[in-house]
């Protein structure tokens, strides 16, 4: 049997996936935004909904349906208590970033998967804008129990001189530059990473 193939056309329209990264990013940027943000067709997870809930306890408004997500934010706040990111480490990488920016301790913790990751390199990328950020277990890792995991104590941002950098990771663990670039992103002087 021989096949022959012929030039032909193809035409359509193709709706790509929802991405869970880009959701995640999206819900942030919504919370650091001023007004509403309409995210449509969201990836929906446990993941994504605990970023929904920290950017909730930092003061946002959230309204979800089936195939969309509002944020709306004017202005972020230190939550009242702490912030947990159940097992997503880009939850807690991206909300440490935002949790920098405000004045006040912010406590984030996570299930007992998420406490055995490292956090070291993010919170030593968090140290190079300025931020106070440490591990309370002191391991560089998310702290067990209730009381959470590393708190972010921010000092001000504003009229800081020296360029800050991000050095790149030798760690094995995902890029701490998750939260940083949001919080670099801030700043009223210049920050870059290098790779």
């Amino acid at each position: 049997m021989k096949y022959r193939s012929l030039p032909s056309r193809v035409s359509g329209t193709l709706r790509a996936p929802p991405s869970k990264s880009v959701t995640h990013r999206a819900m942030v940027l919504g919370a650091l935004s001023s007004g509403t943000s309409e995210i449509r067709r969201p990836l929906r997870s446990e993941d994504t909904d605990a970023t929904l809930d920290g950017v909730v306890a930092f003061g946002a408004h959230v309204d979800r349906d089936d195939g969309s997500v509002r944020v709306d934010c004017d202005s972020l706040r230190v939550p009242n208590g702490p912030i947990d990111a159940r097992n997503s480490g880009t939850t807690l990488r991206l909300l440490a970033g935002v949790a920098s920016l405000l004045p006040g301790a912010t406590t984030l913790t996570g299930d007992s998967s998420l406490r055995k990751r490292p956090m070291g390199p993010l919170l030593d990328a968090l140290h190079s804008l300025g931020a106070d950020a440490i591990s309370l277990r002191g391991e560089g890792r998310p702290r067990s129990g209730f009381t959470g995991s590393f708190e972010a104590v921010p000092r001000a941002f504003q009229g800081m001189s020296a360029p800050s950098s991000c050095p790149a990771s030798s760690s094995p663990a995902p890029s701490p530059r998750k939260g940083w670039r949001f919080a670099s992103c801030l700043r009223s002087d210049p920050s870059r990473t290098s790779s």
